[in-house]
């Protein structure tokens, strides 16, 4: 299982990438998160104050699953309700499937049914 959020890292003075972001209310960093099932951190992008939690979210989640593929039978992704948007997670080999998380009462996506078999410019896992 695969759990990607967004934070807010408050920033004080004129640091370089920073901007306001209307939803904190304060100017930030807006980083993201891949953590997996044991709550360690996979993956993390640090990332303009100003942009919507989900994005970039391809280019975060994509190397995780890679290092990943045959390693794991199944790989489970859930993300926060910013990553809910159907048309934001439709990969090419997209079959709509949903399966529900228990623990945390929340749908779960197929990350293998939702991104390509590889990652552009990185090798897949032999």
């Amino acid at each position: 299982m695969l759990d990607m959020d967004s934070s807010e890292s408050p920033t004080y003075g004129e640091q370089e990438g920073s901007a306001y972001n209307g939803h904190f209310g304060c100017t930030c960093y807006h980083p993201l998160f891949v953590f997996n099932q044991l709550g360690d951190l996979e993956r993390c992008a640090l990332r303009p104050g100003n942009v919507h939690s989900a994005d970039g979210w391809r280019a975060v989640l994509e190397p995780v699953i890679v290092r990943y593929r045959g390693i794991v039978k199944r790989l489970y992704f859930r993300g926060d309700a910013a990553f809910r948007q159907p048309r934001d997670l439709r990969g090419p080999r997209s079959r709509g499937r949903r399966l529900h998380d228990p623990v945390a009462g929340q749908q779960c996506l197929a990350a293998q049914d939702r991104l390509p078999a590889e990652a552009p410019g990185r090798p897949t896992a032999a």
